[in-house]
């Protein structure tokens, strides 16, 4: 089984980590506007998009034969069936009933912003790892 991790590294950029039963690899994948004006990816989240995309080109030539940096505008005009196949990936991936890879589960209850900083502090200082204020006398 193949594990693709898709991480954001700029703009319309992403970091992609391709692992299986033969190795790692790691690529940089771009994502031109002209590509995503073609595609039928409305509602789509990018990170599954680029995901499909990869699972798609290693479908056709393997991990091995990926170069370390990757234009998807090029590679679409590659392979027959890129702009159908790509999409249906997608919408797949992202119906699934797992997170996308990098998501995280949120506790709605817990504290945001300034209010969770204030209250790792206090635990910290309760734990006794976090320097306490200085008291003045």
């Amino acid at each position: 089984m193949t594990r693709i991790e898709v991480t954001p590294a700029g703009n319309q950029l992403y970091q992609v980590d391709i692992e299986d039963g033969e190795g790692r690899s790691q690529h940089e994948i771009g994502v031109p506007d002209a590509l995503l004006m073609r595609l039928d990816v409305r509602g789509l989240a990018m990170r599954d998009v680029v995901h499909a995309a990869v699972d798609f080109l290693v479908d056709q030539v393997g991990r091995q034969a990926l170069d370390a940096e990757v234009d998807l505008g090029i590679e679409a005009e590659r392979y027959e069936g890129f702009d159908e196949e790509v999409p249906a990936r997608a919408r797949q991936r992202a119906s699934s009933d797992e997170p996308p890879t990098g998501m995280r589960t949120v506790d709605r209850d817990a504290p945001r912003g300034d209010e969770r900083l204030v209250a790792e502090v206090e635990e910290e200082q309760r734990q006794g790892r976090a320097s306490q204020p200085e008291r003045r006398e």
